[in-house]
């Protein structure tokens, strides 16, 4: 997930995909947890949306959570699901956000049966920091502003996020050290 290739090189996306699907077909596929401590879905998808890596990551955390479709104990309502697919439903209703992003999010729902409109909606990502949508974030769908001039805009400069008592002052979150 740290390689500097990974956003771009579908080769690599596409290894990372297969050690998705094998990871959960070995544990959630078989009724065993993924442990919070070795590899924590919610904040690796919030690591790769603040970093601009949510186009590996989302693929990732798809096709682990698709051995769910197997499992007779993570099935929705289970709330560690429904709190994953939570963030994936928010993911999907931000807008620009890359069409292959939406449709990993659209196949997981296809894949173990559930609709998206079902999700409950959550506000976690409210509290990570936004990524700046320009050319360089390779998540984003990016629109050039209109008129072409050099002043600043406020779709081309990165959103400021106030620190709030919930989120300890917007410190940029790292991926699980095991990775």
């Amino acid at each position: 997930l740290q390689s500097p290739n990974i956003t771009t090189s579908s080769s690599e996306r596409s290894l990372l995909r297969n050690l998705g699907v094998w990871l959960g077909q070995m544990t959630l596929a078989k009724n065993r947890p993924l442990l919070q401590r070795r590899i924590n879905l919610k904040e690796l998808l919030f690591w790769g949306f603040e970093t601009g890596r949510l186009i590996a990551v989302c693929s990732f955390v798809a096709k682990i959570v698709e051995g769910v479709k197997d499992s007779k104990v993570f099935r929705p309502p289970n709330p560690w699901l429904m709190a994953i697919l939570g963030i994936m439903r928010e993911l999907y209703e931000i807008e620009d956000l890359k069409l292959n992003i939406k449709f990993e999010v659209q196949v997981l729902c296809r894949n173990i049966n559930i609709k998206i409109e079902d999700i409950p909606r959550g506000n976690e990502l409210s509290h990570c920091k936004m990524p700046v949508k320009d050319q360089r974030n390779p998540d984003f769908n990016f629109k050039p502003a209109a008129g072409g001039g050099t002043s600043s805009t406020a779709s081309t400069s990165p959103v400021v996020n106030q620190p709030t008592p919930d989120n300890g002052g917007m410190q940029p979150r790292s991926p699980a050290s095991s990775l």
